[in-house]
């Protein structure tokens, strides 16, 4: 019997180890997890910053086109940005790779951005611009 109470000590107690072992393994897993959604964050705010220096400063491309002869040319649109199917830094290239290929012009893209986006992230950029 003394064997038996021995045996499950000896039992338990590797038991314990192995969940010492796990939950340490978990806490280091949980902490480079948090590591990257905290780099991620700090990247897409980055963009997002950029972004916004964009509609408020767009870049000029030299020439004046006085507004009676503009021609508006439909561009095709373009998903709007969804956080949980897809990296900002993804969407962004995805973007950017969008407008040369249906050369839009650099004074445009910040509106074909805002017009292909969800009213949720509108909203949030116009609040922020503002």
């Amino acid at each position: 019997m003394e064997q038996i109470v021995e045996l499950m000590h000896l039992q338990f107690k590797q038991q314990r180890e192995e969940m010492q072992a796990q939950e340490q393994r978990f806490r280091v897993h949980t902490e480079a997890q948090e590591q990257r959604f905290r780099e991620q964050a700090e990247r897409q705010q980055a963009d997002m910053k950029a972004m916004l220096q964009l509609l408020a400063n767009p870049p000029s491309s030299g020439r004046v086109v006085p507004p009676a002869t503009t021609s508006v040319t439909a561009t095709p649109t373009f998903a709007p940005f969804d956080s949980t199917s897809e990296l900002w830094k993804n969407y962004w290239s995805r973007f950017l790779t969008f407008t040369r290929a249906h050369a839009v012009p650099d004074d445009r893209k910040a509106q074909v951005f805002l017009t292909n986006q969800s009213s949720t992230v509108y909203k949030l950029l116009s609040n922020l611009a503002a």
